[in-house]
């Protein structure tokens, strides 16, 4: 940057030389996007137009803002160059005032979130804490589920773990049973990010039931040649609880006798699931796919998973589409 260019320019502009020369205090807000070469040439304009030796020419500089924040536009091909990299920058700034209350947000949790993803080094719990402000969505279909959670899942960089279910029975008519009413997949694929569910009671009292939420936050060794178990952060109703996921047994019983059971990790994965397994659930951050609704009170169930309407987003709504169960209506009518 032409600093005696820039100086020509100014002087050319009478009323932008009398601003300069009156000047008692200059705030400039945003401070991260400024230039340090352009923080350098106020400097010097300042120097040279108020003929003093002092930094800015002995104007009270006041500078705000969150070096965090966006940082400067590079300058063609000279790159970015922040303001406290500036030559002046040191004679400049006397005093620091760090402001430590937060205004614009009110959430707690949101607040703790942006604190972390201040800085470097937090990747796994920034990720825990992001993957937990992400909208659940339902479907109709579970063909849509499973391709919905199959995108996401693919669109993790981190590498795969897969584990598969060991069945065992007393035939194979039983085994079929099991597979076609068993909650816990035959093969489930967990990366770090993965957003997952329970299917299965864990600790009532620690609120690990089925349909709890969490995040795989990362892998824990189980010994050799065997897969690694998956470290969940679950949101429960009395917190977020960090836990070991280790395999369980499903089983189906006949009689009074257990005739076929599945090994497997209790979770499935949850960015995703379908409207008639949604009831009964509450989700905070909720995305509805309705399309394609075909059975009575389908609609009015999805809808109300959701707690607030600023917190939901709807998509293919038909009211042709909307079904009300018409006997219970009749049966309402006639009390």
């Amino acid at each position: 940057m032409d600093l005696n260019y820039t100086l020509r320019k100014i002087r050319q502009n009478e009323g932008a030389v009398d601003r300069w020369k009156t000047c008692s205090v200059l705030i400039i807000d945003e401070i991260s996007m400024l230039d340090g070469r352009l923080f350098d040439t106020l400097e010097y304009t300042a120097r040279v137009l108020r003929c003093n030796d002092l930094p800015f020419g002995g104007i009270q500089v006041v500078l705000c803002g969150d070096f965090f924040q966006l940082p400067p536009v590079g300058l063609g091909r000279n790159g970015v160059i922040f303001c406290f990299e500036a030559r002046w920058w040191n004679a400049v700034v006397e005093h620091t005032m760090i402001m430590r209350k937060v205004f614009r947000q009110k959430d707690p949790a949101l607040q703790a979130l942006l604190r972390e993803v201040r800085y470097v080094g937090e990747g796994e719990r920034v990720q825990s804490r992001i993957s937990s402000l992400f909208s659940f969505r339902l479907f109709a279909f579970n063909r849509n589920v499973d391709d919905y959670n199959q995108q996401q899942l693919d669109a993790l960089p981190a590498p795969p773990t897969e584990y598969v279910c060991i069945d065992s029975g007393d035939d194979e008519g039983a085994c079929y049973q099991l597979r076609k009413s068993c909650q816990a997949p035959s093969r489930l694929v967990l990366k770090r990010g993965a957003q997952v569910m329970l299917v299965k009671n864990l600790s009532v009292g620690e609120g690990l039931v089925n349909g709890c939420r969490g995040v795989v936050t990362s892998f824990k060794s189980s010994g050799q040649d065997k897969p690694r178990l998956p470290v969940v952060t679950f949101a429960t109703p009395l917190g977020e609880l960090v836990k070991t996921v280790e395999m369980q047994e499903f089983s189906l019983e006949s009689g009074g006798h257990v005739v076929a059971t599945r090994k497997q990790l209790p979770l499935k994965l949850a960015w995703g699931i379908s409207i008639h397994k949604s009831q009964g659930m509450t989700i905070d951050l909720l995305e509805v796919d309705l399309t394609g609704v075909f059975e009575a009170g389908m609609t009015y169930v999805a809808l109300s998973r959701g707690v607030r309407s600023d917190r939901m987003c709807v998509k293919g709504f038909r009211e042709s589409e909307v079904k009300t169960n018409k006997k219970w209506g009749r049966e309402k009518g006639g009390m």
